[in-house]
Formats: C-alpha cells, structure tokens, sequence
C-alpha cells in the first residue's frame, strides 16, 4: 500500500502546475522560487529526522542532475502557463521516450543488437507527440510545444545521472537536498535584487503559499513511496499525473481537447509507460506490461 502514496504525489504535483497557470502575473523564476523555498524547508527536515549525511562522493554527478533538473523544471513552468495543462504534463513524461533514443543510439556506437521493438515503440510515441500537439502549434506556435519537449529530454537526461548515482549509493534525500538548494541559488539570485515590499508580496499571495504546500507535499509523499513501496509499481503510478493533468485543466480551465489531441496523450502515454518500464524484463515480467498498458486504453 506504501506504494499508492506516489498516486497522492502525482496529484499534488499536478496541483501545483494548475496553481501555478493561475497566477500568470509572476515570472517564472519567482514561481520557481517560492517552490525552491517550501521545498529546502521540507527536504532539510527529512534529512535531520533521518539522519542522512550531506556528504557526496560524486560532486561531479550531482552538479550535472541539477543542471538537467532546473532546466526541465524552468521549461515545465513557462509551457504550463503558456498551453493546456493535459498537453504540459504529457509533455513532460514524454522523458521515457528520450531515454529509449539514448539506449538505441547507444546500441549503434557500440555496435550491438539494436532492440527493434523499442525502436517502433518511440516512433510511435513520438507520433502520438505529433498528434497531440497539432493544435497548440496552431494557437501558440513551436515554440512552448517545442519548450515542453526540451524539459522531456533534460528529464531524460537526469533520469540516466539519477541511475548513476543510485547506483554509486547516494541516498534519494541528499540528492533531492542538493537539487532543491540549486533551485534555490538559482532562482534566488534573480529575486534577490527585488524590493523588500515585492518579496514580501511574494510570501502573501495565498496561491503561491498554496502552491509551496503542494510541492512540499509532493515530495513528502514520494518519499513516502520511492521509500517503502514497491519500485516497478511506483514508476508505473506517476504517469497517472497525465490523467490528473487532464482531469483538472477541464475542471478548472474549461480545456477541452479535441479528440485527435486525446488519441495522440494516449499513444504518448502507452508508449513511455513502456519504454518507462521496459528494465523489468530482466526480472521475467516484461511481458506484462504492454498487457497491463491496455488497462489505460
């Protein structure tokens, strides 16, 4: 049951996306940083209380996760705010699909067997891409679509140095630590050189408080979840954050998509829910994930 908590995760994260699409009078970088904030408070906590040390032996691994990460994020929040909140957070699981062109290209500079089926796989993810997003290129043009694919594969990108450092032992807190005290940087040194009144403003609007409690609570449940649940079940839960997306920009924005842009967030769906699952082959399941993807259909 530790495992569902990711399902309350997913629903606060896509919270936040939806409160943060409400307040299009602040920038980017400030939305950013009230996130920052609620997020160090809420991570630092769970270091003290656990006992994790913030001594790293891969400085080097962690500084390349927070680049990636901030990239992804800084992107996630201008497309939300900029195009319907169902195509936003498709957009940004679109990072499975990245991932598999990585182990394709991969195979080809090593010169071994190429998986074929992955390779039809991300064709037809990306084609289900194309579909989804014909009507946003025509409202608001390439550039956000093409902003929301950059944060899918900056994503991916720190999806690859995550593997690396769970794999060097670095415990999930003191990576999270490290990458909400780098959004925090980041985005505090822009902030910093406001007046007093206008960060003071900042801790006042009621939405943005709101939208720090449910990013810290996002992260509290993952932890929750990544932490004692189950780790394929986990990994398959969060893509039900598209669902969310989907459910909330209709209740709260009137988006409606047509049924071309539905058909196009279920074939992106299907097929990084795959190629996002697709390591459990080694553990005699595999087979069971196109099956189970047909639940979604």
């Amino acid at each position: 049951m530790q495992s569902f908590w990711i399902l309350i995760s997913a629903l606060l994260a896509t919270l936040s996306y939806a409160l943060m699409k409400l307040t299009p009078q602040y920038a980017f970088h400030e939305l950013f940083f009230m996130r920052a904030v609620f997020l160090v408070i809420v991570v630092f906590a769970l270091l003290l209380v656990r006992r994790v040390s913030l001594k790293t032996t891969h400085p080097f691994l962690q500084a390349a996760r927070i680049f990636f990460a901030i990239v992804a994020l800084n992107c996630n929040i201008v497309v939300t705010q900029h195009i319907p909140l169902s195509t936003a957070q498709t957009l940004a699981f679109t990072s499975p699909l990245f991932v598999g062109v990585m182990l394709v290209l991969a195979s080809l500079w090593k010169k071994t067997p190429v998986n074929w089926a992955m390779v039809g796989t991300l064709l037809l993810g990306f084609g289900g891409v194309d579909l989804m997003l014909r009507p946003s290129f025509a409202d608001t043009g390439f550039f956000y679509p093409t902003l929301g694919l950059l944060a899918g594969f900056s994503s991916a990108c720190g999806s690859l140095i995550l593997t690396r450092l769970g794999r060097g032992g670095e415990p999930i807190l003191r990576t999270v630590f490290y990458l909400a005290m780098g959004s925090l940087l980041f985005s505090g040194g822009a902030v910093a050189l406001y007046p007093l009144s206008d960060l003071k403003e900042l801790f006042l609007e009621p939405i943005l408080l709101l939208m720090g409690l449910c990013t810290a609570g996002a992260q509290l449940a993952q932890t929750q979840a990544w932490g004692k649940g189950h780790t394929l079940l986990c990994e398959n839960l969060q893509f039900s954050t598209i669902f969310f997306g989907a459910f909330l920009g209709w209740l709260l924005f009137a988006e409606v998509l047509d049924w071309v842009s539905y058909v196009g967030i279920s074939i992106v769906f299907k097929t990084s829910f795959i190629n996002g699952t697709c390591s459990c082959n080694s553990a005699g399941i595999g087979f069971l994930v196109p099956l189970y993807s047909l639940y979604f259909i």
